[in-house]
């Protein structure tokens, strides 16, 4: 079997990457993409280069995610899974450039990796 794992800084890739060693995957590819850019042709490049190396991509678990700095992304659950009221921050404050940006990391990112994956 072989497995295309993408992770943006640990975490959920990384947990991945343990998950499909552990079911048995025998090739594991983790790749950290800086700054969680989201062109096309770094992730096209890993994707070639998946596909050069293994001739197949069985599974792609892209786990890249940005966020701003603020609403629910400076919250912190606390033990009990309560929301830290004070941490939190008006959506309102979020630019349009960190919107932009979350969303060309999140949806746009993610859309052209599968798209490159889709191509094999």
């Amino acid at each position: 079997m072989t497995d295309y794992h993408y992770q943006a800084a640990g975490g959920i890739g990384k947990e991945a990457v343990f998950a499909f060693a552990e079911a048995g995957a025998e090739d594991n590819i983790c790749a950290d993409l800086k700054g969680n850019e989201p062109p096309a042709s770094p992730k096209k490049s890993l994707v070639d280069f998946a596909v050069q190396e293994f001739a197949r991509i069985d599974y792609l678990v892209n786990a890249a995610g940005a966020r701003t700095e603020t609403s629910i992304s400076k919250a912190r659950l606390t033990r009990a899974s309560h929301i830290d009221v004070e941490a939190v921050v008006p959506s309102h404050l979020t630019s349009d450039a960190d919107l932009t940006r979350v969303f060309d990391v999140n949806a746009r990112g993610a859309f052209l990796l599968y798209k490159a994956v889709a191509q094999h």
